[in-house]
């Protein structure tokens, strides 16, 4: 039984606790959207590491993958099968996304813009509803500090995660679509 065992073990997303001076949980910053998790299980590979970009997303494709069950429809998520059985990665992209409709969601005193995040190893981009924009180098700046969206120096960079992100929405139909427009 154990040899087809899979849990997964998923916390929850940070508090930011003043960073950036502000607090809460929904904010695009790297602290507020990762999330630890781990796998155990006779299907993990034992002490594997891997540090790819995925996103919890991608567990109900992974867990319909394991049962062996296709979805009757698109997922957004892609199943991390290869990440646990092999213990490396080929993914070199993760997304997420803040969209809080809810009518209670507009007393907090300042509510939370809609947004869209790509995270790659080196870099978060995070594009909001209004447009505005905001590009960090993780590598060099890991409490994203210093928004690179406007360095000329980093163009590049920008043009190939607005790419990304592009693609994505096209992909999941996203309406953040419109945003890039």
């Amino acid at each position: 039984m154990w040899a087809r065992t899979l849990s997964v073990f998923l916390g929850d997303n940070g508090y930011l606790c003043g960073t950036g001076r502000l607090q809460g949980k929904v904010y695009p910053w790297e602290e507020s959207i990762r999330v630890p998790m781990f796998a155990r299980g006779g299907v993990v590979r034992a002490r594997a590491k891997v540090d790819a970009p995925v996103a919890s997303i991608d567990l109900p494709a992974t867990l319909l993958d394991y049962a062996g069950i296709r979805s009757a429809y698109p997922m957004a998520g892609r199943s991390l099968r290869e990440e646990l059985e092999r213990g490396r990665s080929p993914r070199t992209v993760a997304f997420s996304f803040w969209n809080d409709g809810r009518p209670e969601a507009l007393v907090i005193r300042k509510p939370v813009e809609p947004n869209r995040v790509v995270r790659t190893r080196t870099h978060n981009y995070i594009l909001w509803e209004s447009k505005k924009q905001a590009l960090f180098d993780l590598r060099t700046d890991p409490v994203e500090e210093q928004n690179l969206a406007d360095e000329a120096r980093c163009a590049r960079v920008l043009q190939q995660m607005r790419a990304l992100l592009v693609r994505r929405m096209k992909e999941t139909a996203g309406p953040a679509l419109a945003w890039l427009g």
